[in-house]
């Protein structure tokens, strides 16, 4: 709101649909994500997808922020690297944020963390996530999650807490 930035949430074909991952870290690469598409976008804003693909989830958080330069790409999850930052501005933060993405994208088996960007037009981040084996059974796996529309956006509540999940749904809805 503070910088009047758009931001959307466009989830297609997921219904019923199971990953196999840990929420926690899962929800942290997320954030950190987010976080990021909002620090360095000034202008447009930030859109989270949630798609189906044949054997995984993919999540992507595209913005319309500076973009990485070619030169820089290499570096992005490196720890403290910052695009806009080479004077190392410790009030611009500390550059942790991609970093901390990929050891924990490390930590999560089969998952995939890829990007592209384009300097001045945006970044597009994905972290394909592996769908759950049809032979676990519903009981195994704690549902985390929740969704429901409310005149037209959708709202999406993640916790692996079911009663706390329950408990928000319902005052949500």
């Amino acid at each position: 709101d503070k910088k009047r930035l758009e931001f959307r949430v466009r989830i297609s074909r997921i219904a019923g649909l199971r990953v196999q991952s840990d929420p926690r870290l899962l929800k942290r690469i997320i954030d950190n994500l987010v976080s990021n598409a909002i620090k360095y976008t000034e202008h447009g804003g930030i859109l989270l997808g949630v798609v189906a693909l044949p054997r995984s989830v993919r999540i992507d958080v595209w913005d319309t922020g500076i973009g990485i330069p070619e030169g820089c790409k290499a570096k992005i999850f490196d720890e403290f690297f910052q695009v806009s930052n080479p004077g190392r501005d410790r009030a611009k933060g500390l550059g942790l944020g991609l970093s901390i993405v990929r050891l924990l994208v490390e930590r999560l088996p089969e998952h995939r963390i890829s990007f592209s960007s384009t300097p001045g037009a945006g970044s597009r981040f994905s972290i394909d996530i592996p769908r759950a084996s049809e032979d676990l059974h519903q009981e195994a796996l704690p549902d985390i999650g929740t969704s429901a529309k409310f005149n037209g956006a959708y709202m999406i509540i993640v916790d692996d807490d079911l009663r706390l999940l329950e408990s928000l749904t319902a005052l949500m809805t």
